[in-house]
């Protein structure tokens, strides 16, 4: 955790937007999809900002795991 001179903290933005797991959401996605696996804690990750950090990050990968050469 870095603080800043305002004494404010200060987190890098990875362009993500998550939901804490918890019993009522994962009751829904079972609900949506039987094959959801059994869970109690972890998170949801239904958006992934476009130009983000995480966002270029996943492209790099899957550039390289779709690279014929590699």
């Amino acid at each position: 955790m870095d603080i800043n001179l305002c004494r404010r903290v200060v987190r890098p933005w990875l362009g993500l937007k998550m939901l804490d797991l918890n019993d009522m959401i994962v009751a829904q996605l079972k609900e949506k999809d039987p094959t959801f696996p059994n869970v109690n804690k972890g998170v949801l990750v239904p958006m992934v900002c476009i130009f983000s950090v995480v966002m270029l990050v996943l492209e790099n990968v899957l550039a390289a795991s779709c690279d014929p050469l590699s």
